[in-house]
């Protein structure tokens, strides 16, 4: 069965549309490599996207992942996801 948590290009863009319809001004364009502090995005809406991640996807984000490179944007921090839901499935 197909799912995000193994496509990190898709889940990048499911994050940007999270943050176009919730987050941003209308006439921010956001793209997955656009940096966060480019468009404006604080701490706590970053926050936002990695509770997002853990409601939507069951994908849990520990601490050591909570990194800045891996919150720069939401190409970032879909590929840091989707690494981390193959190695919950695999096990590790």
């Amino acid at each position: 069965m197909y799912s995000v948590k193994n496509d990190p290009t898709r889940l990048a863009n499911e994050l940007c549309d999270y943050l176009r319809e919730r987050v941003l001004d209308r006439n921010v364009l956001c793209t997955p490599g656009t940096p966060f502090i480019e468009l404006g995005i604080d701490s706590m809406s970053i926050i936002e996207l990695v509770m997002y991640l853990e409601r939507k996807h069951g994908i849990v984000l520990p601490d050591e992942a909570l990194r800045p490179e891996n919150l720069r944007s939401a190409d970032a921090l879909a590929r840091c996801a989707v690494a981390i839901a193959a190695a919950s499935a695999a096990g590790r």
